[in-house]
This record gives C-alpha cells, sequence and structure tokens, in this order.
C-alpha cells in the first residue's frame, strides 16, 4: 500500500510540475505533504534514491519541473543566504564520510552519496523552488490556498487530540492500510493530552505551526486576497490554536520572541537597524547562560511533568552532552544518535538543535544554523529601509522575520530539524519567501516607484514591486 500510495503521489506531483509549473507542485503537493503525510512511511526501492515518501516523490517532481526549465532566466539573485543554504548540505556530507563511516573507500563514497540523496530531496530542491516561485503572484496565491487547505484539515484533529482522543490522526491514517510511524508514548501537560495530528511528536508540530502562520500572514498580504479575508483570518486563529494544543514551551518560547522582533521591525523606525546587533547579544547571553548551565551542579529533580522538570530535564541534556561538543571538531561525532548513544549519554532525547547540530556534525553546521536567521534579518531590514513609496511592504516583511527568528529560538528546546524534516522545511521555505521579498522591495526602491498613498494601494499583489 505505501508503494502504491508513494507512485501515486508522484504522478500527480509530476504533473503539477510539468504542465502547472513548479511553484504549483509546491504549494498542492509539497507542502500538504510536509502537513499531512509527514506520518506515512516512505517506500524503500533500494535504487540509490530516498525512500519514496510523499515529501521525497514532491521533491523529486520540483527537481524534474526545475530541469525542464533550465534554459530560462533566474527569477531572484543570488544572495550569500543561498550560498550558506549550500554549504550546510556539504558539510553534512563532509562530515558523513569523515565519521560514520570507517571502512573501505567505497563504502565511505556511498556513505557520501547517500547523504547527499537526503539534501538534495530534503533541503535543497524545497528551498529553491520556494525561492524561485515567490515572485509570481499566482504561485503565492496558490501557495497560500493550499496552506488554509491543509490547515483546516489539521485544526479538528488537533482538538479531538488535546481534549479527547490523543494520536486520533494516527489512528485514522492506520486505518486505511498504510504503515506509519509514531511515537507510541501519549504525551500529556496540564491536565490535556498534546496534539501532534500528522507529526511524530508534539513539539515538532507546534513549531511548524509557528512557520504556518507565518507563511498565511506573508502569502495572504503580498496577493489580492490580502489579510482581511475571512478565511485568512480564520486560518490565522487555527494555527494560533494549534500552537496552544501541542502544549510545547520550546514553540510558546519561539511564539513570543517572533513578536518581539515583530514589534521591533514594525512599530521601532529607527530601531531596526538594531535588529542583528541586538541579536547577537542575545545569542551571547544564550551561549553563557549554557556554559552556566553546563558547569553548574544539578539539583535532585522534581518528576512531576511541571515547568521545573522539564527545565531540569534540558539543563541535564547540557551537562551530559557537553564534553561532546568540546571535542567535537569542526566535523562532529556523526549524525545519527542511537540508543546505545543516548544511554551513554543517560538521556531519552537530546532536545535542543544546536546541541545536536554541535555533537553529530560540528561546530562550522551548527554556526550556520546560527547565522542563517541573522541574515535573513539583515536582508529584510535593507528592504524596508529601501522602498519608501509605500509602508504596506513592511508588514509582510516583519513578519517574515519574526518567523524566521522565533522558529530558529524554538530550535533551542527541539530535537535537531535535519533536512527533510516538515516543521524544519517549512521554516526553510519561510526563509526562501523572506529573502524574494526583500530583494523585490530592494529592487522597487532603487528604481523609485512613486505608489499612491491610498487604501486601495496596500501592496495587493506587489504589483509595483514585480514590475522593478
Amino acid at each position: 500500500m505505501n508503494l502504491l500510495f508513494g507512485c501515486l503521489y508522484f504522478a500527480v506531483s509530476l504533473y503539477f510540475a510539468l504542465f502547472e509549473g513548479v511553484g504549483a507542485c509546491l504549494a498542492f503537493c509539497y507542502i500538504p505533504a510536509l502537513l499531512l503525510f509527514r506520518a506515512v512511511n516512505g517506500y524503500e526501492i533500494k535504487a540509490g534514491i530516498p525512500e519514496l515518501s510523499a515529501i521525497n516523490v514532491a521533491s523529486m517532481a520540483m527537481l524534474l519541473g526545475m530541469l525542464l526549465r533550465v534554459n530560462k532566466k533566474f527569477t531572484f539573485r543570488w544572495r550569500l543566504v543561498d550560498t550558506i543554504v549550500l554549504i550546510a548540505p556539504m558539510l553534512t556530507i563532509i562530515s558523513a564520510m569523515s565519521t560514520e563511516n570507517v571502512g573501505t573507500t567505497y563504502e565511505n563514497l556511498h556513505t557520501g552519496y547517500n547523504e547527499a540523496m537526503k539534501q538534495i530531496f530534503g533541503w535543497i530542491v524545497p528551498y529553491f523552488a520556494a525561492r524561485g516561485s515567490f515572485k509570481s503572484e499566482r504561485t503565492r496565491l496558490q501557495c497560500l490556498w493550499g496552506l488554509i487547505a491543509s490547515i483546516f484539515v489539521l485544526t479538528p484533529f488537533a482538538l479531538i487530540e488535546m481534549r479527547l482522543w490523543p494520536q486520533f490522526y494516527y489512528q485514522v491514517m492506520s486505518r486505511t492500510g498504510l504503515q506509519l510511524m509514531n511515537d507510541p508514548l501519549v504525551m500529556s501537560r496540564l491536565g490535556y493530552f498534546r496534539a501532534q495530528v500528522s507529526f511524530t511528536h508534539p513539539i515538532f508540530f507546534g513549531d511548524a505551526c509557528l512557520s504556518m502562520l507565518v507563511l498565511v500572514l506573508v502569502l495572504a498580504h503580498t496577493t489580492s486576497v490580502g489579510t482581511r479575508n475571512w478565511l485568512v483570518r480564520v486560518a490565522a486563529a487555527c494555527v494560533a490554536f494549534e500552537i496552544v494544543c501541542s502544549l510545547s514551551f520550546g514553540p510558546f518560547f519561539g511564539f513570543i520572541a517572533g513578536i518581539l522582533v515583530f514589534l521591533l521591525l514594525y512599530y521601532t523606525t529607527t530601531a531596526r537597524v538594531m535588529l542583528v546587533p541586538l541579536s547577537l547579544v542575545v545569542i551571547g547571553v544564550v551561549v553563557a547562560i549554557t556554559y552556566q548551565l553546563a558547569i553548574t551542579p544539578l539539583p535532585d529533580r522534581p518528576r512531576d511533568h511541571s515547568i521545573d522538570d522539564s527545565f531540569y530535564i534540558r539543563r541535564m541534556i547540557i551537562q551530559h552532552s557537553w564534553p561532546l561538543i568540546m571535542n567535537a571538531g569542526w566535523f562532529g561525532h556523526g549524525r545519527v544518535m542511537s540508543p546505545d548513544d543516548l544511554k551513554e549519554l543517560k538521556l531519552e532525547s537530546v532536545d535542543n538543535a544546536y546541541i545536536l547540530f554541535a555533537m553529530c556534525r560540528g561546530w562550522l553546521y551548527a554556526g550556520l544554523w546560527v547565522l542563517l536567521p541573522l541574515l535573513v534579518g539583515w536582508r529584510a531590514v535593507n528592504g524596508i529601509r529601501a522602498y519608501k513609496s509605500s509602508n504596506a511592504h513592511v508588514f509582510p516583511l516583519a513578519v517574515g522575520t519574526a518567523g524566521v527568528m522565533g522558529v530558529a529560538a524554538a530550535f533551542y528546546g527541539v530535537w535537531a530539524g535535519w533536512a527533510g524534516e516538515p516543521y524544519t522545511m517549512l521554516w526553510l521555505i519561510t526563509i526562501g519567501f523572506t529573502m524574494s521579498l526583500s530583494d523585490m522591495c530592494i529592487e522597487a526602491g532603487k528604481s523609485a516607484i512613486e505608489v499612491p498613498r491610498v487604501p486601495q494601494m496596500r501592496m495587493a499583489g506587489h504589483t509595483a514591486l514585480v514590475h522593478a
């Protein structure tokens, strides 16, 4: 059944990629695959390509669609962020070949090839599909409606799972005959079950909802739909409710951090230039606190599923992982944290992406993840300041940047977002959209386009920017 599902999803994705465009495939196949079919196991065909999961086959279709249009004009200018998005997979390949296999040269090359396939289909293709397709308002509309439809599917399941029936989505999907991955542990907090729907953990679901909320607002504001549309407002409210349903402190913290970034960019004109310096200060403070937690002896654990108990676990993760972080080197100890590795660390999980990146992939890789949101913020600030004929572009750029930085903050309390993880890829798509929007605003600012200051010209469709 899983093989049939993968083949059918590939056929549909290929149709959209070839006949409707890569952007349509992103909107109607890839994004729904991230949100609705994460738990469906992909079929292994042992042919040198990743498993035939919905996410992978949609990426394959988008890659074929891009290759057939390779002779067309590049739709965006290459930026430093795009370079980093390419360097990060290269570091994972080097790390995999140098740490995960001590066999023959052929075995090392095979390890590198497998990792390269994962990075191409689970990281590079989705990002550049989003980066290149945002300039088309038609694609933005398609992504908006595809996202809203998926949100409306997930919301009732999230409500049911939180209050009545945990893991209800998994149980419904398993009745179709598909084989699905699932954590059998039912998690609860504050007297409620923690919703996870199509994701395999409530934290993953909460982090994904942060990006979904941002994408809905950015896409709606940059099209003729607008943020006053009732479907947009209902979808945004549903996603905000789903963040609550996850009952995860990481997404809550990311949401608060995102709001602070939004307020700084949207309301404080003179302080926008301070976004990156302030972010660097915050990063320095977090590093200092992390170091202090790593060297301070632990008290007795509460073991009552309270906030104090959750904070204790985070401290324990830092302390037990710190020796491996210190000697991880440039390329880390290897990606996979097996049950034996966790047992040696006396941990059940390592719910801190940056710690896991440093341990497994090395200091360089972890540094790139820290650098990405800073560069996006710097570019967005330039976009806000460059276009002066209207202030309507400030809202989507502020929301996009807030989402990128908010999710980056939430990664401090979640298992590492390896390539292909839905909550990571939604974050990466948000980066691609925010970067392209920033470029459009900067190009429009250079052209000195005058936009009448009337409500009807609130930037609907970004017509003036596209013509630039």
